[in-house]
């Protein structure tokens, strides 16, 4: 019915920015004939003041949850069946 999956790494030999992006996927099939599959990547890495790219600063540090780099709606499937 409902599927939610997280994914990171951390890489312990890097000078900096050891974490790698959170990718989420939520899977829902509420009611039958309809399905939605969203993933999205979030970055733990708070932004440079010019709003491009990231510094080598968590989000935890700053008291802020992940930032949202994109959002991806793969499919939406709806099936419509006339009797």
């Amino acid at each position: 019915l409902f599927t939610l999956n997280f994914s990171s790494g951390y890489d312990f030999a890097a000078e900096e920015f050891n974490l790698s992006d959170l990718s989420t996927n939520f899977r829902a099939t509420p009611v039958q004939g309809i399905n939605l599959d969203i993933r999205t990547r979030q970055s733990f890495y708070l932004r440079s003041g010019s709003g491009e790219g990231f510094i080598n600063e968590t989000v935890f540090s700053a008291g802020k949850l992940p930032i949202l780099k994109t959002m991806t709606v793969r499919h939406l499937h709806l099936i419509i069946r006339c009797l």
